[in-house]
């Protein structure tokens, strides 16, 4: 099964064509989960400095595990960067 994140700007498009996919009956060859998410869209500030500078990689780390820890006290903000 492969799974489809869809954000939550497609307000209900994505969802619309996984109901078609059932309907016409591909869903029994081409299953698919969809996955709805909302903000925070997370972005890392230079992903080539991911790659290549392991300090910078952990930074982003522990600053993903602090926002996932904190998605409350997060709700309504659109985009947080990494680190």
């Amino acid at each position: 099964m492969q799974i489809i994140l869809s954000d939550h700007n497609c307000e209900g498009h994505a969802q619309q064509v996984i109901f078609a996919l059932n309907r016409i009956g591909l869903a029994v060859i081409a299953p698919v989960r969809l996955l709805l998410f909302s903000d925070p869209v997370l972005t890392i500030g230079d992903l080539n400095r991911v790659l290549h500078d392991r300090d910078y990689c952990e930074r982003c780390a522990e600053r993903l595990a602090e926002i996932v820890l904190d998605l409350v006290a997060l709700r309504g903000v659109t985009r947080l960067y990494l680190p």
